[in-house]
Order: C-alpha cells, then structure tokens, then sequence
C-alpha cells in the first residue's frame, strides 16, 4: 500500500522536478525562505488589528480561499525543495494510515453535512498535501538544512512584529483585553499577542541546541528568547509559559543525554550571553508598556481613549502571570480553566455517529460567547464535527505521533540528531495548544502547521 501511495505522488512530482530543477540552487532557497517568511507573516496581517482595512482581507475575506491559497504555497515550497528525483522511502506505517484514514474520513463526511470553514481541506490536506511533503523531504533527508529556513521565517516575522509592536507602544495603540489585565498589544486578544512570543522562545531553543556554536545564533538566540519572554510575561498565557518550560526542560535533557560531549566550557558562555541578551530584551519590553501608558496619558489629555485601550492600573488587584497558574484563591475547576471543563461538557453531549451540521452550530449554546467556534480541544472539535469514528482515529494519528517523540527523547540511538529536537519541541507545543486551545487547522494557527511539518522528521522510519 506504501509503494502505491509514493508510485503515485513521484509519477505527479518527478516531471515537475525536471522544470524546478533548471532553477539554480541558491535562487530555489532564497524563494523557500520567501515563502515560508510569507505563510508565517499572515497568521499575523490576518489577525492584527492595525491591519484590519488591508485591501487583502477583503480579496481572503473567505478564509477557505485563504487556506487554499497557503495550500498551494505550501507545496510550492515543497516542489522547489527537490534536489533529485524522488525515489521511494521506508516511512513507519502507523503514522501514515492512521493519517490517512483521518483525513479519509473529514472528506467523506464533509460531503454529508458543512462541517465548518477549511475543515474540508484540512481532509485533502492529511490525504494528499502533507504526504507529498513528507516524501520530498524524506527524499533528501537532510532535515536540519530544511528546519533552518522554517526557524528563520518564524524568528524573522516575530521579531517585526515585536518592532512593530515597540512602535506603536509610541503612539499609545497597545490594547488590553476588556475583561482583564492582560496585554494583548495590536492583537486580537492576549492569547494570540502570547503566542507569537512563545514560538520566538521555541525558535531560541532550537537554535541553541540543534544549530549552536556559532556567536550569530547565540546571539539571535538570547534576543529572540527576552523578546518572546517579554511578550508571553504581558500576555499571561498559562499554555505559553507551560510550553516554554515543558521545552526548556526536555530540550536541556535531550542536549546532556544525547550530546554530552559538546557541553564545553563553551556552552557556558554561550548561556550566559543568552541570559544577559534575554534580560536585557525583557526589561525593554516593560520599558514598552511604560511608553504606551505614556503615550494614552497623554492622549488622554486632549481626546477620548477606546475603552479597550485603557491600561491595567484601574484594577491593581488583577492576577499577574504567576497568579494565573497557581491557584492563590479558591476557585472551582471550570473557574479555574477560564469555562472549558464546561465547554468541553457541552461538546461531548452533542457528539455523534456521523457528526453535526456546523452550519447550525450556535456558540452561545456550546460557549457562552459569541463568534467563539472553538470547542478549545482537537479531539472534541474533529468528534463533533466529523462524528466519533473520526474523532477517534485522530486520536490514535495523535498519540502515534506523540510516541514517536517520546521515542526521540527517552531511547538511545546511534544515529541520534540534533535537528530531532524540532518535533519534540513542536509536538509539546502543539500539544498543549490542541488539548487546551485552538490548534486544529495548520493555516489557523501556527503551532498546528509547525507540527504537521514535524512529522516529516517522525514518519521518515529510518530516523530513531
């Protein structure tokens, strides 16, 4: 079954390669890193406020045609990675099938009923677009020459985004979300603002353990960690600071276990300047928050501030990011998890064989909140859309590439890589975004499209 699945996507690809391939090496990377800069940059021109009259929401107003057009960039990317043709590879079957019959089953069932904006491709995509990737890279199976152009897309958009973000902290446009004190910067909310901050944290870690040694990525490491540390520390994202930890320990156990030999004296200034860059970027962004509240004082003075704009000093008792992971009051669970043990409830009560119309789906009556779609865990949202059966083969495609990290991580190889940190790292962090959030979709969020890309690295079986 293998064979008949790579037998039909070399016959598609191969006679593409013989058009990309006349294109020289050097400009087919630059492209590549184009392109991923571009698919990492519109999670944020979609999302970020100061963005909202772009001419281009309106063209993508429909996020299925958005999704489609990513789609296709995506595979361009993959296409223009070629560097010979494609020969068949060993991939672990587990992994395949179960992504397969996944995807299998969204498509069928999006026949039968809506089941909601890009799901359909998500479908087309776990059948077709991410195998055809995973082949490409399979074939060339020098991942971290692949990951790199990844990391730098993500460091890059981060590190605009935080110099847009200190620019418009001059202006006093740095918003707070509504009901707490929590900075969501020019963001929709404070948990989007949080996460851009901890896949530059994620980035850092990658960098310092796969692509250390080298005094420029120490140094983009140490920055690009007080940035994001900065940004998770004003956004109070509980999953984000969990993530960054869960990270930080396994990537500091995988580096000793694994490549003892290169913990010199070395590494040790290498961390020190990490620690002092990161402190130093960390105190700039507070030094943020203060010129933005600056900044609406002033403005305060002569108009009318937005209510959401309004900084956080009206409620000094607001818990702060320590506050909000441990439970220094009394609260019930639901409370405690901002409503998902019972938005999880509603969810499960509404599940079925063959899923439901999501053209009737009504957020009040699941969430509470209106224009809140999310059942804020992958398993229930795939259930409840695609049915139980399909719910639970997601599950197992879940669980199967999870093991295969754990694989990475626990067991000993001789032919153990730095580069394997990068699943690890992105498999934690989708994780923990898909059970307690929002990452289902990989053109939704970025998490979700950093682990699909991952498990190229998991499915190739000759990488233990």
């Amino acid at each position: 079954m293998t064979d008949i699945i790579q037998d039909f996507f070399i016959s598609i690809i191969n006679p593409v390669y013989s058009v990309t391939g006349r294109i020289s090496e050097k400009i087919r990377n630059l492209i590549i890193q184009i392109l991923y800069i571009g698919i990492f940059g519109m999670y944020i021109a979609f999302r970020a406020k100061i963005f909202k009259h772009a001419f281009y929401r309106e063209l993508f107003h429909d996020t299925s045609i958005r999704y489609i057009a990513c789609t296709i960039v995506l595979l361009l990317i993959a296409v223009l990675t070629i560097n010979a043709p494609l020969q068949k590879v060993k991939w672990r079957p587990a992994i395949l099938y179960s992504q397969l019959i996944t995807g299998l089953g969204i498509v069928i069932i999006s026949f039968l009923h809506p089941i909601g904006a890009g799901y359909r491709l998500l479908g087309v995509q776990l059948l077709l677009v991410f195998p055809c990737f995973y082949l490409i890279w399979n074939n060339r199976r020098d991942y971290k020459e692949l990951i790199r152009p990844v990391v730098y897309a993500v460091t890059i958009i981060g590190i605009i985004f935080y110099a847009g973000t200190y620019l418009m902290a001059f202006k006093g446009r740095l918003v707070y979300d509504p009901w707490s004190t929590r900075l969501a910067g020019v963001m929709p909310n404070s948990n989007s603002f949080s996460l851009i901050g901890m896949e530059l944290v994620l980035c850092a870690i990658y960098l310092l353990v796969a692509e250390g040694g080298s005094r420029i990525n120490t140094c983009l490491a140490g920055i690009i960690t007080g940035m994001g540390l900065g940004i998770v520390i004003e956004g109070q994202m509980r999953i984000a600071v969990l993530t960054i930890g869960l990270c930080s320990f396994f990537s500091l156990y995988y580096a000793v276990r694994f490549f003892r030999n290169r913990a010199t004296k070395k590494m040790l200034v290498h961390a020190i300047v990490v620690l002092l860059l990161a402190g130093t970027m960390i105190q700039m962004t507070a030094i943020m928050t203060s010129v933005n509240q600056n900044a609406i004082n002033r403005k305060n003075g002569v108009e009318t501030v937005a209510e959401e704009s309004a900084p956080p000093a009206e409620n000094p008792d607001a818990p702060n990011v320590t506050d909000r992971i441990l439970k220094t009051e009394e609260e019930d669970l639901n409370t405690y998890t901002s409503g998902r043990i019972q938005i999880w409830q509603n969810y499960y009560n509404a599940l079925n064989l063959l899923g439901n119309n999501f053209d009737e789906y009504d957020p009040m009556q699941f969430t509470g909140k209106k224009g809140l779609p999310f059942a804020h865990n992958i398993f229930l949202e795939i259930a409840y859309r695609c049915g139980v059966p399909v719910g639970l083969m997601a599950v197992l495609y879940y669980v199967i590439c999870g093991w295969v990290c754990i694989r990475f991580l626990f067991v000993r190889s001789d032919n153990k890589q730095p580069y394997q940190l990068f699943p690890i790292i992105f498999a934690i962090s989708f994780a923990l975004e898909a059970l307690l959030d929002c990452a289902v979709l990989p053109f939704f969020q970025a998490e979700a499209l950093l682990f699909y890309i991952a498990v190229a690295v998991m499915i190739d079986k000759e990488v233990e």
